[in-house]
């Protein structure tokens, strides 16, 4: 029902709100038109058709310089047809267009009739002669090929100059085959932090952390490509780094679907500790040496088994196409993924609890720790051609998210690990562009992100331990008992924007304003709870009495004012950019 409510909410924001802008996530053709002789030829007619665009044909007119752009082109395969009357058709085929790429078609004229058309057989261009941007794109049939975890990190970590770090609770993961896929590990460039993830131009992770972390898990299948800029991006861009733009499937006017499904049992899995693993239902120990090629046993060195993937699993259907033929479309997508694994040295306790007494923690090898975890994601899109120059669109998506034991670790046994939940997570994105004239192209926008996540106790431990103890015995560098973080994650995330694009066929200039508001506020509900008392050996040696605590991290506004003019001189092109100074970000406790 919750989720429900969103997608009508979602639905009546197209009507009220003027969409998200498509920003500088959509590509261009253009090029220059001369005659046989050499001459440039002005006021030639340019038609770039595509199924990917939903008015299925963009025409513009060449200036009196005989250059010629066509701008906000969604990413797709094109047929771009030149017509001057008293000179031939020329029509050039099969022309693809990647996101943020500016594809040269450069033509030449010969004098003819309208009836006879000339079609040009030619690869498409793959190098961007007008744009000084540096990106990689992943096309849908690349994203489909890669062995890697499917996620935006997974594929982003093989661009040069790229790297992670370590992200929520400690990971650190370069995901093969699903593995990480539960916890994602924050992209870098070139060290710079500033990883900004966004829906056709518009940002979706909040602004703490200089934007390097999103809580977004993506549904991979409702996406038709995703583009990694490293450089010189436009100037509606705040930030450095890396910018991580998605493009959402269109459904089109023909019902299709994709599936896409992954499984790994354990039996799959492999284990490098060098012991026989479990006999009789015991683990079986190995030596850290072992781990390292040395086989000489050292008892002090004794690891009872190792990290070991119990399953991995991944389901991801969708369907698209046409609501009304030629009018409205739609493309869903629905994902549930998860891993189960175990965790080195974790086992839960085999003492027997005493309320109000501390047992020593005593490993029960016959029960090792299992991190686990899933995540499910419905995501739905509807695009609309409203009328001969308007077309809007919503994108959805919702998640839920559950690690089982969140925080496990060789000093974590399952007992004293937390419950992830997110009783709330979820982006949405509405969209507006209009072609006014062939020159003059509006496009504007609003987007949300919204999530709630929490770190719980184990159920079971309120029936051993009242009132909550965390136990942290100094000997042995085990935590016992309960999770010691109990806690309440809230972060929002709301971008408006509005731009205007003026073209001519050697000049192009955009200008607008970009606001982006980002609140964080952690919630810190202890109960009754000692956190923690410290045990050396047995002998308790120091205790921390916490008190609950309700704060508002950061409040902070991202937001500017933005021009960018670019201008083709024969072979050159001039870029330009100017933007507003943005107002210090204000942090409140």
């Amino acid at each position: 029902m919750r989720t429900l409510v969103r997608i009508m909410a979602g639905a009546a924001m197209i009507a009220l709100l003027p969409g998200v802008a498509t920003a500088q996530g959509t590509s261009s053709i253009a090029g220059s038109v001369k005659d046989a002789s050499g001459a440039v030829l002005p006021g030639v007619t340019v038609e770039a058709a595509s199924p990917a665009l939903i008015e299925k044909v963009r025409t513009v007119v060449t200036d009196g310089s005989g250059n010629y752009k066509i701008i906000q082109l969604r990413p797709g395969i094109y047929t771009v047809t030149f017509t001057l009357p008293g000179f031939s058709v020329v029509k050039r085929d099969n022309v693809e267009l990647t996101a943020d790429f500016t594809a040269t078609i450069n033509t030449e004229l010969k004098v003819g009739t309208l009836e006879e058309t000339i079609t040009v057989a030619a690869e498409s261009p793959i190098v961007d002669t007008q744009s000084i941007t540096t990106r990689t794109v992943m096309t849908r049939d690349v994203l489909d090929a890669l062995p890697t975890g499917r996620n935006i990190q997974a594929v982003g970590i093989m661009i040069p100059g790229t790297t992670i770090s370590v992200g929520g609770g400690g990971a650190l993961s370069r995901d093969v085959g699903g593995t990480g896929s539960l916890q994602q590990s924050p992209l870098q460039y070139r060290g710079s932090p500033d990883t900004v993830q966004t829906v056709e131009g518009m940002r979706l992770n909040n602004l703490c952390a200089n934007g390097a972390y999103s809580g977004v898990y993506w549904n991979d299948n409702s996406f038709q490509e995703i583009s990694y800029v490293t450089g010189a991006d436009s100037a509606e861009m705040g930030q450095g780094g890396i910018r991580v733009n998605m493009v959402p499937r269109d459904g089109g006017n023909q019902f299709h679907g994709v599936v896409f499904g992954n499984f790994a049992p354990e039996a799959w899995s492999s284990d490098n500790c060098g012991s026989p693993g479990f006999v009789g239902g015991v683990a079986q120990p190995c030596t850290r040496k072992e781990l390292a090629g040395d086989l000489t046993f050292n008892p002090s060195n004794r690891l009872t088994n190792v990290p070991v993937t119990k399953k991995i699993w991944d389901f991801n259907p969708g369907v698209g196409g046409p609501i009304a033929k030629d009018k409205v479309w739609f493309f869903a997508t629905y994902r549930y993924w998860g891993v189960n694994k175990t965790v080195a040295d974790s086992f839960f306790n085999a003492a027997t609890q005493i309320p109000g007494r501390y047992v020593r923690y005593v490993a029960d090898t016959t029960r090792p720790g299992i991190d686990d975890g899933h995540i499910r994601s419905i995501v739905g899109r509807i695009s609309a051609q409203v009328s001969a120059k308007d077309k809007v669109s919503y994108y959805h998506d919702e998640q839920n998210k559950v690690r089982g034991h969140w925080g496990i670790a060789s000093t974590v046994p399952p007992e004293a690990s937390a419950i992830q939940a997110t009783p709330t997570s979820f982006v949405s994105v509405s969209k507006w562009t209009r072609t006014q004239t062939s020159r003059l192209l509006f496009d504007a926008g609003f987007a949300v992100y919204d999530q709630e996540y929490q770190e719980n106790y184990q159920p079971d431990v309120f029936a051993v331990n009242p009132p909550l103890v965390t136990i942290l015995d100094s000997a042995t560098g085990k935590f016992a008992d309960a999770w010691n973080n109990p806690a309440d994650h809230f972060s929002k995330l709301f971008t408006e924007q509005f731009a205007a694009n003026f073209v001519t066929g050697s000049h192009s200039a955009r200008f607008g304003v970009q606001i982006s508001q980002a609140k964080w506020r952690l919630a810190q509900q202890y109960t009754r709870d000692v956190q923690p008392v410290t045990f050396n050996a047995g002998a308790p040696s120091a205790v921390t009495l916490r008190i609950p605590t309700d704060r508002s991290n950061s409040i902070k506004n991202d937001s500017g004012v933005f021009a960018q003019d670019r201008w083709t001189i024969n072979r050159a092109t001039i870029t330009a950019g100017l933007e507003g100074p943005r107002p210090a970000h204000r942090d409140l406790v």
